[in-house]
């Protein structure tokens, strides 16, 4: 029974342990997933002269930044230092990454959240010299400039209210991810009739599943 009562006050001590290590990270995560949502939203109204959920999710985030930024940032920060190296390895990490997650999402989904087929310089559709170049370009910006700010930001939030932040956004985030991917679970075989570019089409089809459910 002693082992027991001290397996579990171990557990909850090393999951309290972990809440307390990636409270900042998480924070950060969003940040940028909601930088990239804006971005993306704001270049498509521009071109298409209408609001585009961009992503999948219901909220109004972008994952696929908010772990590119956090996993670039926190590798090449050390680069902070060298201009030149950072943009070039920030380059070459965010077109593989990038190219990385097209192919991953295109093999489960058989479809793409994005496509740079008409454009000139690019690889299978999937990555685009303008756009790797932006991308190292807003690396270099958030390692040197932003990540330091919001660092210095979140540090001076107290402790209680950091958690209380924290658990409250990842209670929305997951519940996000949860419903989004049963919603788009259901497509199946519906997505071999969009076009390459489904992101439109993906966020139509998550809210209307959505509205459907709770009979909105």
């Amino acid at each position: 029974m002693n082992k027991v009562l001290s397996f579990q006050k171990n557990l909850v001590e090393d999951i309290v342990d972990i809440f307390k290590k990636i409270r900042i990270p998480f924070l950060l995560f969003l940040i940028y997933s909601i930088m990239g949502w804006a971005f993306e939203v704001i270049v498509f109204y521009c071109m298409e002269h209408e609001f585009i959920n961009r992503g999948f999710l219901i909220g109004p985030w972008c994952s696929i930044y908010g772990y590119g930024c956090l996993i670039v940032t926190y590798g090449l920060k050390k680069y902070r230092k060298n201009p030149m190296k950072l943009f070039v390895i920030s380059f070459i990490v965010c077109s593989v990454f990038e190219y990385l997650v097209s192919y991953v999402l295109d093999v489960i989904f058989n479809a793409r959240w994005w496509d740079y087929s008409q454009n000139s310089y690019q690889l299978n559709g999937r990555v685009w010299l303008v756009t790797s170049i932006f991308f190292a370009f807003l690396v270099c910006l958030i390692v040197n400039y932003l990540r330091p700010f919001l660092l210095k930001r979140l540090r001076k939030i107290p402790k209680k209210a950091l958690s209380i932040i924290t658990l409250f956004l990842l209670f929305i985030y997951v519940s996000d991810v949860i419903i989004s991917n049963a919603a788009i679970i259901n497509l199946g075989a519906t997505l071999q009739t969009f076009e390459l570019d489904v992101t439109e089409q993906v966020s139509e089809y998550v809210f209307n599943t959505i509205k459907t459910i709770f009979n909105m």
